[in-house]
């Protein structure tokens, strides 16, 4: 779980440095992650990398609001 925490903090900083300034709702982040997972899904030779960010998008789309 380590690295899909890893994941998740770093969709967080990336929508903040994008210049996100209100509150950073889940919607917002399962599309970035989505957005990432699809890209990664496509362009990565890695079966380990797409699990991760596929892990990581079900954390969130799972996890209790």
């Amino acid at each position: 779980m380590k690295d899909e925490d890893w994941i998740i903090g770093r969709a967080v900083y990336d929508i903040l440095q994008s210049g996100q300034k209100n509150h950073i709702s889940r919607k917002m982040l399962v599309d970035y992650l989505t957005r990432k997972y699809v890209y990664i899904y496509e362009h990565s030779d890695s079966v380990e990398e797409v699990l991760l960010y596929e892990s990581a998008l079900n954390i969130i789309i799972c996890s209790p609001e």
